[in-house]
């Protein structure tokens, strides 16, 4: 019997898996396409981006505020509990506390907690930017409410000029009585603030 000899020449196509990824080159696409795959690209590796800023957050306890009296003279001593997480104003009209922020983070937000015992009588907390020999920047207020009479905790995130840039700047905590009649609070007692922010 006689064999048939069939020759076979190298194929010239392409495999299929290769053909496809071809179809994908930004060459072989219409200029629309292409920017509409870089869009999707772009709007992805954000997501993940923003995926990835983490919240974390600084506490500062009561024990952390330094008080101010009403003469401008520091309060000797630690007015409050004898666990450190309550501070009363005594003689003060205001308390300050370091706001140590990571250099680069994105403030997010204040939540703060105090006490007013009447209700004539609130507790305002504001984070406030300082640079030397500038006008300070008011960054992000709360305040208690006059109504309540017991611990209440009060929160915003409506934050001016956000980022922190500790080169420039520096940054604290001011809590302040604020009395419908002018009146000092002694009795009126800071609990704790918390600075959430992303990094």
């Amino acid at each position: 019997m006689n064999k048939t000899t069939v020759d076979r020449q190298p194929s010239t196509q392409l495999p299929l898996s290769v053909q496809h990824r071809q179809t994908l080159m930004p060459g072989n696409l219409s200029g629309a396409r292409t920017l509409q795959i870089l869009v999707a690209m772009s709007l992805f590796f954000f997501a993940v981006g923003s995926a990835l800023a983490q919240n974390r957050y600084l506490q500062i306890p009561a024990s952390g505020f330094t008080p101010q009296t009403s003469g401008g003279a520091g309060v000797e001593g630690y007015q409050g509990n004898t666990t450190g997480t309550a501070r009363q104003f005594s003689g003060s009209v205001r308390m300050f506390a370091p706001a140590n922020l990571p250099n680069g983070a994105t403030i997010t937000s204040l939540y703060c907690g105090g006490m007013a015992p009447t209700a004539t009588t609130r507790l305002v907390f504001t984070l406030r930017r300082n640079q030397p020999q500038t006008a300070n920047v008011d960054m992000v207020i709360v305040a208690t409410d006059f109504a309540e009479e017991h611990f209440e905790f009060t929160n915003s995130s409506s934050v001016v000029e956000p980022v922190v840039g500790n080169k420039t700047f520096n940054y604290y905590v001011v809590a302040e009585v604020d009395d419908l009649n002018g009146s000092l609070c002694p009795t009126c007692t800071i609990g704790f603030c918390r600075i959430r922010y992303t990094q």
